[in-house]
């Protein structure tokens, strides 16, 4: 199944740097479960595997007082939460140190 984590940055950060770690974190945290995911279903994959594998997995959208970067990854239904928490925690230890990257 398809998850998402949703991160507020200040309206001043770099939203580009931001986003490419999340893609980076995302990609590496659910290659596993999206291979996984490809041989339970083998030919007949639902389409939510051809997305997870071909298109974006992170989006972002601007608001007035932050920008949201929200990014999409495969988890099995029983680690997802596990899953989420850590991707949130890798992304906020290298959002801290990165001058240009401010959690709103």
């Amino acid at each position: 199944m398809f998850d998402e984590v949703r991160i507020p940055i200040t309206t001043d950060s770099n939203a580009e740097r931001a986003g490419e770690i999340l893609d980076r974190l995302l990609r590496a945290q659910d290659e596993t479960h999206l291979s996984e995911a490809s041989r339970m279903f083998q030919n007949g994959y639902p389409q939510f595997l051809a997305e997870a594998k071909h298109g974006p997995r992170v989006l972002v959208s601007v608001e007035p007082q932050h920008i949201w970067i929200k990014g999409k990854f495969v988890a099995p239904l029983r680690r997802r939460n596990e899953l989420r928490t850590k991707i949130l925690l890798e992304f906020f230890r290298e959002a801290q140190s990165s001058s240009d990257i401010r959690l709103a």
